[in-house]
């Protein structure tokens, strides 16, 4: 769930009662749920996480009228009189129509002109937006001129607007407005027929177009893309154009990560070569056990020899092109006890010189558990305790490799310059990542909610780049139908199992029948 904890800064200016999940919405059909919502009003002042209904069929959001608490009301009065020590900056937006530096006051490094958010007092229930000022990615500091003046004139002029504006979700102002994360599915065929795998019951197995996919790029803003995948259910390596497909990315942005992930069939030195050429960033092989007779079950009757040789190719053609930037490893759906195959994958791994492996266990959701074809789900490892595996898998790493953990400072990416700085106290650290900053774009050119969900079939899909771009999908359709579903800890179907779910969620679909 998301915490509420700002809504403290307001106390309601009229009797409120707790709003009922069976009270109709504005609909008259479906039911108002309690959610935390923003405020906007003149002067560019933001009242944030006011106790709140919203309805997500009809998207009515609503807010009662507030008035300052004692603490935010003395936090108000403490930065009229020129007390910055209650002052947070939530966003900082670099102006792209000015680029003048100048040194931050506090590390030095250069600071770049940008439009700040300030927010005021303990919970941070009063955002002034869009401040002119300076901000210094190195130290994440910020600078008003003349004293923070224009945020005091701002602040003296809030007893007078009274409390309309527009009200909308707070979780829309607490995200990106622009997912950083993109992954394609471009092609739905596969050489292998993987026994765990749903694969099969695609009634459609093709590759995406080439000028189709260019025209899903069209709609979808690169500059504010960090993270490209390409991944889904088939083989991406196997598209003729997927090295084409790649430089058009890195034209149109500057994305710090390409990757992709392959059974190790078919991506053979040309293959890889030609990938590396193009700008690739990580390549994963899907290596699940390296016993030979497992291996080939798992994985539709693949080869493991053929698969680790061009594992190994890749490994020396990095060495020899010194592609030092480029990071190779192992992903593995572990069944069964995870420890002894971790083990093995972890030290082949460490031999070989390459990343330390991804571990995950088989899919445990409600919508996908009916299309195993075998008995695979007693096989599961318990996921509440992949926690301490993970733990012990990073410690055995470090005991195998002599590898130390990385620094915790990392400089800004290409995409943060772009949209900004964005503060992590505004984003839940319990919601999953496809609530926050990832979207899928399936073939058919619509999105899923996760890439989990690409194996469900049939598959729920929100919007589509054919007829809305990502922003807007990402604010609209996969917002009222995900995102903001799991903010309030309630679960689409898709959902439903899935361990990165609310412990406590309640499937959507027994609250509310969205037409």
């Amino acid at each position: 769930m998301v915490s509420n904890g700002a809504a403290l800064a307001w106390c309601a200016m009229t009797s409120q009662t707790s709003p009922d999940l069976k009270s109709a919405s504005s609909c008259g059909v479906h039911r108002a749920i309690p959610a935390p919502v923003d405020r906007q009003l003149p002067a560019g002042i933001r009242l944030r996480r006011l106790p709140g209904e919203v309805c997500l069929a009809c998207r009515k959001v609503s807010a009662p009228a507030v008035v300052p608490s004692n603490e935010l009301h003395a936090a108000i009065l403490r930065c009229l009189a020129g007390d910055a020590a209650g002052l947070t900056i939530i966003k900082a937006r670099p102006r792209t129509d000015v680029h003048e530096l100048r040194a931050c006051s506090v590390c030095g490094n250069a600071q770049i002109e940008a439009r700040l958010d300030i927010a005021l007092g303990e919970n941070q229930g009063l955002v002034v937006e869009a401040l002119p000022g300076s901000w210094c990615w190195n130290c994440r500091s910020g600078t008003l001129p003349d004293f923070g003046a224009q945020l005091r004139d701002r602040l003296r002029r809030f007893d007078s607007i009274g409390s309309e504006g527009d009200v909308s979700p707070s979780l829309l102002y607490e995200t990106p407005s622009h997912p950083a994360s993109v992954q394609f599915e471009v092609t739905t065929r596969c050489n292998l027929r993987c026994s765990y795998c749903t694969h099969r019951y695609l009634d459609d197995k093709s590759d995406v177009p080439l000028p189709r996919f260019m025209r899903l790029l069209d709609r979808i803003d690169f500059d504010q893309v960090d993270n490209v995948d390409f991944t889904g259910l088939g083989e991406a390596s196997l598209h003729p154009d997927l090295p084409i497909m790649m430089r058009e990315i890195k034209r149109r942005g500057r994305p710090s990560h390409i990757r992709i992930v392959t059974n190790g069939v078919s991506i053979t030195p040309k293959r890889f070569q030609a990938l590396c050429e193009a700008g690739v960033t990580s390549i994963a092989f899907s290596i699940d056990s390296l016993d030979p007779g497992r291996f080939a079950v798992q994985r539709g009757g693949a080869k493991l020899s053929i698969v680790l040789g061009n594992l190994r190719l890749l490994t020396e053609y990095r060495r020899k092109e010194k592609l030092s930037g480029l990071q190779i490893k192992i992903k593995s759906v572990l069944i069964g006890d995870p420890y002894g195959e971790a083990e093995r994958l972890l030290r082949f791994s460490a031999e070989l010189g390459i990343d330390m492996p991804h571990f995950s266990c088989l899919d445990t959701r409600e919508a996908v558990r009916p299309r195993y074809t075998e008995s695979w789900m007693q096989q599961t490892w318990n996921t509440d305790s992949s926690a301490l595996f993970l733990l012990w898998a990073e410690r055995r790493w470090a005991e195998l490799t002599g590898s130390q953990p990385e620094s915790q400072y990392r400089g800004p990416t290409p995409a943060e310059q772009v949209a900004g700085y964005l503060n992590p106290a505004l984003i839940p650290r319990e919601l999953c990542r496809w609530a926050v900053d990832a979207a899928f774009i399936a073939g058919t050119g619509r999105c899923l909610s996760c890439c989990e969900q690409m194996i469900d079939i049939p598959r729920a899909e929100y919007g589509s780049l054919d007829d809305k771009p990502l922003s807007t999908l990402w604010s609209e359709d996969l917002f009222w139908g995900v995102r903001l579903p799991l903010s309030l800890g309630l679960l689409p179907r898709g959902c439903v199992g899935c361990p990165r779910a609310p412990a406590e969620g309640v499937p959507l679909d027994r609250l509310i029948v969205l037409s």
